[in-house]
């Protein structure tokens, strides 16, 4: 529709970390539904360059999606349309009535967050169990010529040209800011020697940092305030966003608009708090 290319469909190795991950790939093979994902096992000393001392599975239908250029041609399509409003939402300026919310003198029937991070701090949703996990990304320029595919063994390399690629991601639960840090980059960079232990120490090219909002149950949050019903979150998607999101978003639309309605798993009061605050937003 914005007429760009977002998915690049890649191969996938997912390299055995240990004898207990060949064995659950194995038993994955005995359901059906994982078949057309699996593909051949390889031995170790498969993949040239590659640490795989317990061997590694091919992984189908794998890819990576552009974001950056998904969120620009969609930014544009949202100006152009007339439906975008870029300006910071601060929380106290909602006025919630019990047909709507008002902001900023508009009235709108209801409010959706989608507000990531900032959940920790929204006084309706902060009630809600998350585990928030930062994570730390490198990008690398290396000076000989990288795998044709994803490689993944804990930590994934991606690369997005022959020489470049993305290397992650670090899993912190200490602290919740997005500013990358010495130990990240140390982490990353031990952890792709034992990846790659022949290369060349590639050159570090950027390193950024994000929070994932995650829940202990690996579920999404997703429905309406269980008091202010004008008010629900889309949140909660962990490091999957990419692979979940647009089809949580279409169950959510559905449910929305009195369709269907949404999956028990995504409910937010099995995540909240006990017992369930009689006024959040005040």
């Amino acid at each position: 529709r914005c007429g760009v290319t977002i998915y690049h469909e890649m191969p996938l190795q997912r390299i055995h970390r240990n004898k207990n991950e060949r064995t659950r790939v194995a038993k994955r093979r005995e359901t059906p539904a994982y078949a057309p994902y699996l593909g051949k096992d390889l031995p170790r000393d498969s993949l040239p360059g590659v640490s795989d001392e317990f061997g590694s599975v091919e992984i189908h239908h794998a890819g990576r999606i552009d974001t950056h250029t998904l969120l620009t041609a969609t930014r544009i399509a949202f100006r152009e349309a007339d439906i975008l409003s870029e300006t910071q939402l601060a929380y106290d300026e909602l006025k919630v009535e019990t047909d709507g919310v008002v902001w900023r003198g508009e009235h709108y029937e209801r409010v959706i967050f989608c507000d990531g991070m900032r959940v920790l701090q929204n006084p309706w949703f902060r009630e809600l169990q998350t585990d928030p996990v930062k994570g730390e990304i490198l990008e690398l320029r290396f000076a000989e010529a990288l795998p044709p595919g994803i490689l993944n063994k804990g930590k994934w390399l991606l690369p997005t040209n022959a020489h470049e690629a993305r290397f992650g991601a670090t899993y912190d639960r200490r602290s919740f800011d997005c500013s990358p840090t010495a130990e990240g980059k140390e982490e990353l960079l031990d952890a792709l020697i034992k990846l790659l232990p022949d290369a060349i120490t590639p050159e570090v090219t950027g390193h950024v940092a994000g929070v994932r909002i995650c829940t202990q149950d690996n579920q999404p949050l997703i429905g309406m305030h269980p008091s202010e019903p004008r008010l629900g979150l889309f949140n909660g998607f962990g490091s999957k966003g990419n692979s979940l999101v647009p089809w949580w978003a279409d169950a959510f639309i559905t449910a929305l608009c009195g369709e269907q309605t949404l999956s028990p798993h995504a409910n937010l009061e099995r995540v909240w708090k006990t017992p369930l605050p009689n006024d959040l937003s005040q």
